[in-house]
């Protein structure tokens, strides 16, 4: 589901404190995906879901994490491992705000700051997980 957030929403959204349910976080197995609750520390009725997306077909290194609001819908979704689309390399991060176009103006290259990770890495993963946790919490 995607919806047009405006600007003052995602921004209330984005900067909400905010916890995962678990202290836990596993790597999806490829062909799998995993997914995580994070709520609002001080507005517990504010749920988000985190889903780690490795279920490529053509790409099996395929790797994707999504965050939506359940009130609002996607919020992130970030392309770090798979093939290109509409002429822009991975990874890529669409967000689903009005200032971007409902995740049509995508944010790559140094643009990303610390999202701008190299997949060849071999600690991609570690560096990918922090990271993207220190964007949505």
């Amino acid at each position: 589901m995607t919806v047009d957030i405006n600007e003052q929403q995602f921004y209330q959204l984005q900067q909400m404190l905010k916890t995962l349910e678990t202290n836990k976080i596993t790597l999806a197995e490829f062909g799998e995906q995993k997914r995580y609750l994070i709520f609002g520390i001080f507005q517990p009725q504010e749920r988000f879901n985190t889903i780690m997306n490795r279920t490529g077909h053509k790409q099996k290194r395929k790797l994707t994490l999504i965050m939506e609001s359940r009130a609002s819908g996607e919020m992130y979704r970030y392309d770090v491992v798979g093939t290109t689309h509409y002429g822009i390399p991975t990874p890529h991060l669409h967000i689903y705000d009005s200032k971007h176009n409902s995740g049509r103006n995508v944010v790559f290259g140094d643009e990303l700051g610390i999202l701008n990770i190299d997949a060849a890495s071999s600690d991609y993963l570690v560096r990918l997980c922090l990271n993207f946790c220190s964007l949505i919490m």
